[in-house]
């Protein structure tokens, strides 16, 4: 994994945990965070980058303690991320988790891309999208191979 790919992801992820704290409040994101952290040390990201998008969630934690503002307006946020979007996100967290040593590490990374997987809607992005039902579909004269 670049650091490149990694910085991209940590903000991906942050910005997740940030939508949901927007459309629910107080809710447990430790979880994004975590993932955050464990992708920049996969990423060889700096540390200042990933403090910076665990600043967001916490700024945003705190937003909706006090009723302030939202640390960001919502047409920057993934409300309605793409299957597309989704699945790079997952491939990401895959990827990052490849990259660690232990066991418990690589989990964290799992269950969010699961997570990310089951509350982003993948399969019904993946079969009511035209698009990016095109962007499944074998090359023109290969059968669609399913299961292998």
């Amino acid at each position: 994994m670049t650091t490149a790919r990694a910085k991209e992801l940590q903000e991906n992820i942050a910005k997740e945990a940030v939508t949901l704290l927007v459309i629910y409040g107080e809710v447990n994101t430790d979880h994004y965070a975590q993932s955050i952290e464990l992708i920049g040390k996969a990423g060889n990201v700096p540390s200042e980058t990933t403090a910076q998008w665990l600043e967001l969630i916490a700024s945003e934690r705190q937003a909706n303690l006090t009723g302030t503002p939202h640390t960001m307006h919502e047409s920057d946020l993934p409300m309605n991320a793409t299957g597309l979007e989704t699945l790079e996100n997952i491939w990401g967290l895959f990827e990052a988790a490849i990259q660690l040593d232990d066991a418990g590490s690589r989990a964290v990374l799992y269950n969010l891309a699961h997570e990310l997987e089951e509350t982003q809607n993948l399969l019904d992005w993946i079969e009511k999208t035209p698009e990016e039902r095109l962007a499944w579909m074998p090359p023109v004269g290969q059968p669609l191979v399913v299961g292998a």
